[in-house]
């Protein structure tokens, strides 16, 4: 249950009261002559602030821009409030026990730990799709960020608040639940959010109660529009062999944006040589089948500020040559398989430098390595499996490397059925196999 005060839920993202703008601390004037009496309890008063207190800090000098503001005007809400305010991602904060602390947010951390104050992010998403990423705040000591204060600040902290507020005209975003999953990248506090096309402008709103009665707000950004996009269809354009539709793959990247969402639907065949792809698509198996009997390797791809570059693979089956030679996809890019089959690979799946793989509801059988992991980059990661089928491989999940060793790797509602190893490689103790997986060993 939320505290009486609590002006927000984040679980179910409904308004509990109405925010109202605290005023500023204001300075006492000096007064030249007091009686002695007076002047013993103000100065009792002092010991008892200094013992209990804490008050907001005066911002040092900033490289951002931001400032601290004055209360918001209550006929002109902006949903910031509080005796200190920033409408910007950081600020800096006195805490009671002495320690000034640098708070700030961010929509990610980063690969290998950590974050950096992020205040604005611009997204192009499709009109049929969402997008789910974390929001996270972290907080330093302000002389010394390599110590780890986290511990020291929650003592001070009552509890917080995250909000969205959408601007006129503009879908609202979704704040989920708090998540511990960042905390080992070191974040104090984290929510996943998520988003679509429609959310054009939202302003979003951290608030941290503290149980001195201070409120510290942090802002944040978010404005999304939708992605163009394109299909190309085997109905209409030649791709009935390889050459063809790495030449089509390779036109479409020189000539069309790479912010413009590509759809390539395949005819039903079967093509023998392997298939280079350099830029964002999905590759759309035909409903009677799409086989792949040579490797499909995703090339490293430039980074947008705007849209997540991934390439989906959806339907397709990829059949070694039976002696389980060879990779069946090298992904260097982000990389989804999405009800896919691949069979008879010395390695079925590998994410390597710069990419990522995610799998949904896609079957591995007789591999020698059904999914290998083996990156320390990429553009955008996470930390889930859906729907994995792993059956009569050699390893089922070999997990070597991955950016950064903070992450836990979660396994969800997949089946494990006869492979030799299940979990294997250097990181395997950050796999967690969750309810719903089913796991029978090989005899």
């Amino acid at each position: 249950m939320l505290p009486q005060e609590a002006s927000f839920c984040p679980c179910c993202t409904a308004s509990q009261l109405a925010r109202e703008p605290m005023s500023p601390p204001r300075s006492e004037k000096r007064r030249e002559a007091l009686a002695c009496a007076v002047l013993l309890v103000v100065l009792m008063g002092a010991v008892l602030w200094a013992t209990l207190g804490g008050r907001a800090a005066q911002t040092p000098p900033r490289t951002d821009g931001a400032q601290a503001l004055e209360p918001a005007d209550p006929t002109e809400p902006t949903g910031l409030s509080g005796n200190y305010q920033s409408d910007g991602c950081q600020t800096w904060y006195d805490g009671a026990d002495g320690r000034m602390y640098h708070l700030y947010v961010c929509f990610s951390p980063q690969s290998d730990g950590g974050g950096l104050p992020a205040s604005h992010r611009s997204e192009l998403l499709p009109a049929d799709a969402s997008g789910t990423s974390p929001l996270c705040l972290f907080v330093e000591d302000a002389e010394d960020p390599s110590l780890d204060v986290r511990e020291d600040f929650s003592a001070l902290l009552a509890y917080h608040t995250v909000e969205a507020v959408a601007a006129e005209g503009s879908d609202t975003c979704t704040i989920l639940g708090e998540t511990d999953s960042y905390y080992n990248a070191g974040a104090l506090l984290a929510h996943e959010h998520e988003v679509t096309s429609a959310c054009t402008y939202n302003d979003i709103i951290w608030t941290l109660h503290m149980k001195t009665g201070d409120k510290i707000t942090l802002r944040q950004v978010e404005e999304c529009s939708e992605k163009q996009r394109r299909t190309v269809s085997w109905e209409d354009t030649p791709m009935d062999t390889t050459a063809d539709l790495q030449a089509l793959l390779d036109d479409l990247t020189l000539n069309l944006s790479a912010e413009t969402e590509l759809v390539v639907e395949l005819p039903s065949v079967t093509y023998t040589e392997p298939l280079t792809i350099r830029r964002a698509m999905t590759l759309q198996a035909h409903a009677d089948g799409t086989e792949f009997t040579a490797p499909i390797t995703v090339n490293h791809m430039a980074y947008s500020e705007v849209t997540d570059i991934h390439v989906v693979l959806s339907g397709l089956r990829l059949c070694g040559a039976g002696d389980m030679t060879g990779t069946g996809v090298t992904a260097k890019a982000p990389t989804y398989l999405n009800s896919c089959w691949i069979t008879n690979w010395d390695v079925g799946a590998l994410a390597a430098d710069g990419g990522w793989i995610w799998v949904e509801k896609s079957s591995f059988t007789r591999n020698a390595t059904a999914l290998r992991i083996d990156t320390t980059e990429s553009s955008s990661w996470g930390s889930d499996l859906h729907g994995g089928n792993f059956i009569r491989n050699g390893t089922a999940l070999d997990i070597q490397r991955m950016p950064g060793e903070w992450m836990t790797y979660y396994v969800h509602n997949s089946t494990f059925t006869d492979n030799d190893t299940v979990i294997a490689g250097p990181l395997a103790d950050q796999v967690r196999l969750e309810d719903g997986n089913y796991v029978q060993q090989s005899t």
